[in-house]
């Protein structure tokens, strides 16, 4: 009653002082703080995680950039060496049907001046 009439109760049906519910609400306060302190620091966890696995996935593209690169570096330099091989055995090839030509001619009796003049038509064919 006396904290009826001192005008200390918040609900005078249920006797609660301000000074009750201003605890109250302080606990109340503080508890969700807490709470809101325990989610932040999952939030954080959580972006750290995510940034760290964005980093990972940035690190594995680059890496798989540079080894395509390599790798396409590897094959130019490759396809360049085959076909510095292949232009060699084309050359062989044709060296040695020239010369082919010249013993079959020569074995069958034919005429110097005429295996001469073929293989010289020969030589112009291929080596323009």
């Amino acid at each position: 009653m006396l904290a009826s009439n001192a005008n200390l109760l918040v609900n005078e049906s249920r006797p609660t002082t301000n000074i009750s519910a201003l605890l109250l609400n302080s606990v109340i306060f503080l508890i969700a703080a807490y709470m809101i302190r325990i989610a932040l620091d999952q939030v954080e966890r959580a972006l750290t995680k995510a940034q760290h696995e964005v980093d990972e996935r940035i690190a594995a593209e680059q890496e798989i950039q540079r080894l395509n690169l390599e790798l396409e570096k590897r094959v130019s330099e490759r396809t360049e060496e085959l076909n510095a091989s292949l232009e060699l055995y084309r050359l062989r090839a044709d060296e040695i049907s020239l010369l082919h030509k010249l013993s079959n001619s020569l074995a069958m009796g034919s005429d110097l001046y005429e295996t001469l003049f073929m293989l010289k038509s020969e030589i112009f064919e291929l080596f323009p």
